[in-house]
């Protein structure tokens, strides 16, 4: 009896074993699998691979890693794919979209970067881009702006080159503008705390020209009294605009036209000379025997990764900081 009592234990012992054996590989492989559910569900290395890709996944969780593991044509279907069932487009867009952004350096990643932002129309997008290198650096930052938004951004920081640019040689910026009417950099020097000198300068960014208006040509003698005046109207009481009046009124004041252009990876600046009577205008290069910055005045183009010295490091810098500012929120 001892016997079949020891063999019906030691039988007894390696079932449970083989029992807990089993179990534990059955809870092994579904850890596993769940595991792996989970990475898919996150959208990580299983959304594109080798051509399919996860209808669960969103477009918003999606990041550049996920596009690493197929090819451009196959990251494009199933990006286009994915928005279709997020009812973002329609089957016509599909195709549409996919012929624009398959001829596209990274078209996949640009692809991306608008379909995570729900208000992106890719082929708006893609116009936006297509407009300047400075337009495209904001569209990147901000999928989410149309092209009226991106080009007051682009106005902005043109506006704010210019104004460093000018105050980091001397001059000291005094308001110019009513609202978003009125003269882009309007700035002084003073001594003894009197104003001494004065410029009035209009910036323009790519091709964009001075324009005619209801005074005079922009930068005309008219058109710079006429603003002038507007800002004496507006402020009676401010001092400054009462003696910029006067420089303005003899004649006695320097009048720039600023010009930048982002393409290539470069920064090309430009200044020119206006010269006016009345309402017409003439307008010639910058004599740089009369500016205290000529170094700077003659540098015509700025390599965003490679300034040649400290001044243009400076300005790339400014570049830099204004970009910031449209970083992308969700």
């Amino acid at each position: 009896m001892m016997r079949k009592q020891g063999c019906f234990t030691k039988t007894n012992m390696l079932v449970l074993l083989s029992r807990f054996l089993i179990v534990s590989l059955i809870l092994a492989f579904q850890g596993a699998q769940s595991a792996g559910y989970a990475v898919a569900e996150r959208g990580v290395e299983a959304v594109f691979k080798a051509g399919k890709y996860k209808r669960s996944a969103q477009l918003v969780v999606l990041g550049a890693n996920d596009l690493s593991h197929a090819s451009k044509a196959e990251n494009i279907h199933g990006l286009l794919e994915l928005a279709e069932a997020e009812n973002r487009i329609d089957t016509v867009h599909m195709l549409q979209y996919s012929r624009l952004y398959s001829k596209m350096d990274g078209g996949d990643h640009l692809l991306l970067t608008c379909l995570k932002v729900s208000s992106c129309n890719p082929e708006q997008f893609l116009k936006i881009r297509a407009t300047s290198g400075l337009h495209a650096e904001i569209a990147l930052r901000r999928p989410d702006l149309g092209m009226v938004q991106v080009g007051h951004a682009v106005g902005a920081i043109n506006e704010n080159l210019m104004v460093r640019f000018f105050t980091s040689s001397g001059w000291e910026s005094v308001p110019g503008q009513i609202g978003r009417q009125g003269i882009d950099g309007l700035f002084v020097k003073r001594e003894g705390g009197l104003i001494k000198e004065v410029m009035v300068v209009e910036s323009k960014y790519n091709t964009s020209m001075l324009q005619p208006t209801n005074h005079g040509i922009q930068m005309s003698e008219q058109w710079v009294k006429r603003k002038i005046f507007e800002l004496k109207t507006a402020y009676p009481n401010n001092r400054d605009y009462v003696a910029i009046g006067r420089f303005v009124d003899s004649g006695s004041y320097r009048a720039i036209l600023w010009n930048l252009k982002v393409e290539d990876g470069a920064l090309m600046v430009g200044l020119k000379k206006v010269r006016s009577k009345g309402g017409s205008i003439d307008i010639s290069p910058v004599d740089v025997k009369d500016q205290e910055n000529s170094a700077a005045l003659l540098i015509k183009e700025i390599k965003i990764l490679q300034p040649k010295n400290d001044f243009e490091s400076e300005f790339v810098g400014w570049y830099k900081r204004e970009l910031t500012q449209y970083e992308h929120r969700t």
